[in-house]
């Protein structure tokens, strides 16, 4: 028999907190009711089809308070069940934390608009309604993992009372249509996989262009590899990712000033505003070559691209601009006993970045110091003695850089360097009483 399971469901929720003098809208406590289906249907013993409407997601646990004073946007993880569930299939992780060509807290997002200034009082949902979202996923016999999604967000309105007494509603949010598609390819029992993932956003923005400086529709697309060989001791991985906005004018300008690029800089050379421009295109890559195992050494190195025109958060997660990277790691180890230790590591790594800049004259070290965005030299060392102390030691050079954000549009603000050296000694921590002593500076 097929897996099928139906669950329908009706929640109520009551809210009680100080009121607000004078606001309509809320006078110290409020009811509201719901309903909504959730769906899973079994297709064959490999595929599963989820379908939600109007899901409920009231028992999801609410997000961290956070206190956010950069320019740049607050990562929050999913909770959500429907878009927890197989999850992985839609994973497509790119280079820098938490950053992914698809993010699924863009569908049901917090509304994008806001009450009218001349609104006395309002009432503004706290996220878009998702009105129905279908997802299939499963795995065949032959390793291809398959995951397929789509969700229909309506038109969000918000309450307001303004200054003559009247009433209005008012637009916060456009109804939107968001599709993935997700296929990865397992080679070698696993120890290979090719990955592909492409979304699109299109937006149902008014006629009365009161919301131009939304993007109308964004596509993203990438393909990953991820290869071992030798028994997992060595590793490459690979992607290349792109993506196409398109808008009005006045939405196209608003991304080109947006924080992750800052097109109006007055120091930019290697990308202008456009604002007569009505779409935004870019590329990012990365290639990683990595030796995982090794009696002794380990190590990788890896450098990585993205572009000017780079935007897809529309639907993904990338809150940081343009940039070149380049960086390499390596590690010794000792495991047998010797003489003073009983085994010891020690290694560095240094990872840099440029603003595309440092292209202006290739062949300069100064052009590609003043276009430096980030970086650091470091080097460590570890070691047990034979009497099962411990020591252990670090040390940090960054060198000075170059701030994009510091400014927020303006020129480029120098960071000074600083160098940054540890030492840790603690005692046999196998006795019943231990000890350590710690030195920075």
């Amino acid at each position: 028999s097929r897996r099928f399971e139906l669950l329908p469901y009706a929640v109520s929720n009551y809210h009680n907190a100080p009121a607000t003098p004078g606001d309509p809208f809320f006078d110290g406590s409020a009811t509201n009711g719901r309903i909504g289906l959730d769906l899973s249907y079994g297709l064959g013993a490999s595929f599963t089809l989820d379908a939600t409407i109007n899901p409920d997601f009231g028992q999801v646990e609410a997000d961290p308070a956070v206190i956010n004073l950069s320019a740049f946007e607050t990562f929050l993880g999913e909770r959500r069940p429907f878009f927890v569930e197989d999850a992985r299939i839609f994973d497509f992780t790119l280079s820098g934390k938490n950053n992914q060509l698809f993010y699924s807290r863009r569908v049901g997002r917090a509304p994008h608009g806001r009450a009218p200034y001349e609104a006395e009082h309002s009432q503004v949902p706290e996220n878009a309604t998702i009105l129905g979202a279908a997802k299939l996923s499963g795995r065949t016999a032959k390793g291809l993992s398959v995951g397929v999604l789509g969700a229909v967000t309506g038109d969000e309105f918000g309450q307001g009372v303004f200054g003559d007494g009247s009433e209005k509603e008012f637009l916060v949010e456009p109804r939107s249509e968001v599709g993935v598609l997700s296929l990865a390819q397992d080679f070698g029992d696993g120890a290979s996989q090719v990955r592909g993932l492409v979304s699109g956003l299109r937006r149902a923005l008014p006629s009365d262009k009161s919301y131009n400086w939304l993007a109308s529709s964004a596509f993203n697309g990438g393909l990953r590899l991820d290869h071992r060989w030798r028994d997992g001791k060595y590793g490459m991985f690979a992607y290349v990712t792109g993506s196409h906005v398109r808008g009005a004018e006045e939405a196209i300008t608003r991304i080109q000033k947006a924080s992750n690029h800052y097109f109006q800089r007055p120091d930019v050379t290697r990308a202008s505003l456009d604002e007569t421009a009505t779409t935004i295109s870019g590329l990012a890559w990365r290639l990683n070559l990595e030796k995982r195992e090794g009696e002794h050494w380990t190590g990788s190195v890896w450098s990585s691209q993205i572009t000017n025109g780079f935007e897809i958060n529309e639907l993904g997660f990338y809150p940081t601009g343009e940039r070149l990277d380049a960086g390499a790691r390596i590690n010794y180890k000792e495991i047998v006993p010797g003489r003073l230790f009983r085994g010891y590591s020690f290694g560095g790594w240094t990872y840099h970045n440029w603003s595309h800049e440092a292209l202006d004259d290739f062949w300069s070290s100064g052009s590609w110091r003043d276009a430096r965005v980030r970086g650091a030299f470091t080097a460590n060392a570890n070691g047990q003695f034979l009497n099962y102390w411990n020591l252990r030691t670090s040390g940090t050079y960054t060198p000075r850089a170059m701030s994009r954000s510091a400014t927020r549009g303006g020129p480029m603000m120098v960071r000074p360097g600083s160098t940054k050296w540890s030492v840790n000694l603690s005692s046999d921590r196998r006795k019943a009483v231990s000890f350590g002593s710690h030195f920075e500076m």
